[in-house]
């Protein structure tokens, strides 16, 4: 679904790519309700993983200021400069071994550009990774444009776009 706030502040939803195929009834042959439960257990689990990824996510984003302050402490900060003003402070072991969170700074506009992680959820094998691309309205206002989740173990993408910003009838 495509999803946006209307001008009465209620949610909007249009559905994206070809509608759902109807519910089968099996044609007669046995297994249809042993099909059910199949794919009620799949969604339930990755229900179950999609929650601890965000949770993994909010662990990072936004940053805790006692874990940059401990990553700066301890070395595990690297600033890198880029073109045009913009640097990246990359967070390395962040949270976890072999984590790394890196904030993208656009320094000549003085704003956040975005934020991105890579990091795990029990093992290295289980990546998750977060990309955050930030804009910003004519008056200068910085917000999120678009949130990417990637669980790649699970074949699992999420993009979250923000956009159609207007200003508000005075």
């Amino acid at each position: 679904m495509r999803c946006y706030y209307g001008a009465d502040g209620k949610v909007q939803k249009l559905p994206v790519g070809d509608p759902p195929q109807g519910a089968q009834s099996g044609g007669g042959r046995r297994g249809g309700r042993l099909k059910e439960q199949i794919v009620e257990s799949k969604k339930n689990e990755m229900q179950e993983y999609m929650e601890r990824a965000a949770a993994l996510v909010h662990q990072y984003v936004p940053p805790n200021p006692a874990d940059i302050d401990s990553a700066k402490k301890t070395g595990k900060l690297a600033l890198r400069p880029g073109q045009g003003g913009s640097a990246q402070l990359e967070f390395t072991s962040y949270l976890k071994p072999g984590d790394t969170m890196t904030i993208n700074v656009d320094g000549a506009a003085n704003r956040l550009a975005g934020v991105s992680v890579n990091s795990y959820l029990d093992s290295p094998d289980d990546a998750v990774t977060l990309n955050v691309a930030m804009n910003s309205l004519p008056d200068g206002t910085t917000y999120t444009a678009q949130t990417t989740l990637d669980a790649k173990a699970k074949n699992i993408r999420v993009v979250i776009q923000n956009a159609g910003y207007k200003p508000m009838a005075q």
